[in-house]
């Protein structure tokens, strides 16, 4: 098999069992695949894969080399079309060793061959993005099972607590169901942001769009997050919200809004202040008076699973801006950051009306 065979007439490449049912079976299968979107492959991948079916049926040289080139859609159809050349096959009562091992052999070398070209995807982007993968997945398996493992761990206290002091009280209860509860909610919040995030990642981001005045929705995320701010010793102040219309979709800008309150809580330095303005665009500034962002991490900060060093001890899975700044783009926004190391940072979304 080589580079151009994808134009070489087969008759000219293997020797043709004339009359074989076992390859007019095999083409039949071929054929009926391109009928099939799910499990359609390229016609030069098809009849090179033929080919070398043809030719190890016939006792030559199996061909090797090099395949046309292909993807993953392509390595999926490879999978579904050897399965409808089996089945065939086996309805027709032709499957033998040497049939089996033909077309296992076969197409086992076209997916070997898609693979390396795979590999050799310029500036290694395809070993770039399963390290990236990887790396998302231990991230995300790690934030998962610490608050899974403190859950277990307090339910077994209070399950021990119970058989050795018999029947509790409310109080002895509600202490010690404080942290599993404490822990669930914080569990919920992880999968809520790992789902977001791969809906982002598949592009399935719909919006509603409906008619929303911003600063009330400010307020009322503020609300929520009241207890939180209060337990981190961080005042909020929305004094500068100014009422802003436009056509915004309600659940994903209270995400917007939610994680850049979270985060400045979290980093607010005692005070966070927030406000809202219009005018040919809507803007929401949110302002904290924290450590600050120096100016290398400033873009990366908005990229999937990256938090600060500083930051590592934090909750979290560094899902939060990520996902803002998706919900932004989606509605034709834009989110930036401004910040000084040790004066705090300033983040500033700007909306379409």
């Amino acid at each position: 098999m080589n580079n151009d065979r994808s134009t070489v007439p087969a008759s000219s490449r293997a020797p043709r069992a004339h009359g074989d049912p076992r390859l007019r079976a095999l083409e039949t299968a071929f054929a009926r695949s391109r009928l099939d979107g799910g499990a359609d492959l390229p016609p030069a991948m098809a009849e090179a894969v033929l080919a070398d079916i043809r030719e190890r049926l016939a006792g030559g040289i199996s061909m090797s080399g090099e395949m046309p080139r292909g993807g993953s859609a392509e390595m999926v159809a490879l999978e579904n079309v050897e399965a409808e050349c089996l089945a065939l096959l086996v309805d027709a009562g032709l499957l033998d060793h040497d049939t089996l091992q033909a077309v296992h052999g076969a197409f086992a070398d076209a997916r070997a061959c898609l693979a390396a070209h795979e590999a050799r995807a310029p500036d290694g982007a395809l070993q770039q993005a399963l390290a990236a993968r990887d790396r998302q997945l231990s991230i995300a398996t790690h934030e998962l099972r610490t608050p899974i493992s403190s859950i277990l761990l307090n339910l077994q206290m209070l399950e021990r607590t119970a058989r050795l002091k018999g029947p509790l009280d409310a109080e002895s209860v509600a202490r010690l169901l404080a942290v599993p509860s404490r822990q669930l909610r914080r569990l919920t919040r992880m999968v809520d942001l790992l789902l977001d995030s791969a809906q982002v990642e598949n592009e399935r981001l719909v919006l509603d769009l409906q008619p929303l005045e911003l600063c009330e929705l400010v307020h009322d995320a503020a609300g929520r997050l009241a207890e939180r701010a209060r337990d981190a010793g961080c005042e909020l102040s929305l004094d500068a919200c100014e009422p802003v219309h436009g056509h915004w979709d309600r659940l994903r800008l209270e995400q917007v809004v939610t994680n850049l309150l979270t985060n400045a809580i979290k980093y607010g330095g005692g005070r966070v202040e927030v406000r809202t303005s219009g005018g040919s665009e809507a803007l929401l500034v949110v302002r904290d008076h924290g450590p600050g962002i120096a100016d290398e991490d400033q873009q990366r900060i908005f990229e999937p699973f990256e938090r600060l060093p500083s930051a590592a001890r934090e909750d979290g899975a560094g899902l939060g801006l990520y996902i803002v700044r998706e919900i932004v783009r989606a509605h034709g926004g834009h989110i930036s950051v401004a910040s000084v190391p040790g004066e705090g940072a300033t983040f500033t979304v700007s909306l379409p009306i």
